[in-house]
């Protein structure tokens, strides 16, 4: 049986996406499953506590419910309440959360849900896949030395006098945050539920916007995911 608590970090836009993938995944047809959409500003312990009494009530119709929850906020407090569904799901739900950002969710949360669907890398980046996506794999496999080396290429760029490298330094340093990710998503799928592995993804999820703004400051934040990126053994 498929993992029963998925995350997907964007707006829902096609809900028939997201019953396909979980299908998918559970290898069963689609008319066996059914989808519910809960949608929320601001996610609050009296939603979870709602929604968890509702999810309950359901009747068994299909081989497979999936119970979609999205929401652009939500408290410590809301995501522990939400913390009971996922680890005590009805029989047969499956429980996807949609979220902005991984990094407003609590680590617990993280630790109990996989990723829906692998990051996509920028589409203007795809001449640079294959590079970066063998350094996002030195960067979470390799040594710290390795990993030093990686930014300090991408910050020699960034220094020179020319615009148009400076614009590149950023655009590698995005490819390679976004191989971060893919490769981190992929250990995952592999089974690595280190906590250090959850912090990272988070992380970089995280700061990986700022990297689209030309006046961020680039040095400090490759040295912070530096710092917290898990020691893998390859």
């Amino acid at each position: 049986m498929a993992h029963h608590a998925f995350i997907i970090s964007k707006n829902v836009s096609n809900t028939n996406d997201i019953l396909k993938r979980v299908c998918e995944l559970h290898e069963i047809e689609e008319d066996r499953a059914s989808l519910e959409f809960f949608s929320y500003a601001s996610f609050s312990v009296e939603d979870a506590r709602a929604l968890r009494a509702r999810v309950e009530r359901m009747v068994e119709e299909k081989t497979i419910r999936i119970i979609l929850i999205s929401f652009s906020s939500a408290s410590t407090e809301a995501q522990n309440a939400l913390l009971k569904i996922l680890e005590e799901p009805p029989e047969g739900a499956v429980l996807v959360l949609a979220v902005p950002t991984l990094g407003i969710m609590i680590p617990t949360i993280l630790s109990r849900t996989l990723p829906l669907f692998e990051p996509q890398f920028e589409k203007n980046d795809e001449k640079n896949i294959d590079d970066e996506a063998c350094s996002a794999k030195i960067f979470l496999e390799g040594s710290d030395k390795e990993r030093i080396q990686i930014i300090e290429r991408i910050l020699t760029t960034l220094k020179s006098s020319k615009e148009d490298d400076k614009f590149e330094a950023r655009k590698k340093s995005r490819s390679l945050m976004s191989a971060c990710l893919v490769h981190g998503y992929q250990l995952r799928f592999k089974g690595n539920t280190s906590e250090e592995l959850f912090i990272f993804l988070k992380e970089v999820d995280m700061l990986l916007p700022y990297l689209y703004d030309q006046s961020a400051p680039l040095k400090p934040i490759l040295e912070h995911v530096r710092l917290v990126a898990p020691h893998i053994k390859g």
